[in-house]
């Protein structure tokens, strides 16, 4: 009786083929892949100008550069840190206050956001009394659009500080 090739065997010859024909091409894909700076810059939201400026400050080094081209490769991993320095510079931090939260390890990054969150609400407070104003209640967020529909570039939030 001949044998009958099922859609399995079918698809295992066509891997042991192409072991054959180039052993790479069946190598299992790294666990943390290196991205290009362009793939990078569109998943982080971060400009390539961007990126080559944080490179030099320190802020966000690439995993790797090639030597020859200077072509820069980020960590998947990456991603992470990257996205981190988004949130704070849309929070108007300053570069070495970025630096200084992302490089703080465990929850000592927190407490330098916190820091930095303090030092802009007495900064909002002297405004507010250099305008002859008073401060008329507690603070309180104003949402835009709901969290779990929002974009990475959407204002989902603000906070109101109630004046007279």
């Amino acid at each position: 009786m001949p044998k009958r090739y099922h859609k399995n065997d079918e698809i295992e010859d066509m891997k042991v083929s192409l072991e054959r024909a180039d052993p790479a091409r069946t190598a299992v894909e790294p666990v943390d892949p290196l991205l290009s700076i362009g793939v990078f810059a569109r998943r982080s939201r971060l400009s390539m100008k961007a990126l080559r400026l944080y490179d030099r400050l320190g802020l966000l080094t690439p995993a790797d550069v090639d030597p020859d081209s200077g072509y820069r490769r980020y960590r998947e991993s990456q991603l992470t840190t990257a996205r981190l320095v988004v949130m704070l510079r849309r929070m108007n931090m300053p570069l070495t206050q970025v630096a200084e939260v992302v490089a703080a390890p465990g929850s000592a990054g927190a407490e330098r956001l916190a820091v930095y969150w303090l030092s802009a609400y007495d900064g909002v407070a002297w405004w507010v009394s250099s305008q002859g104003l008073t401060v008329a209640g507690s603070p309180r967020e104003i949402y835009f659009t709901d969290f779990v529909l929002a974009g990475p570039s959407d204002e989902v939030c603000d906070v109101a500080l109630p004046i007279r």
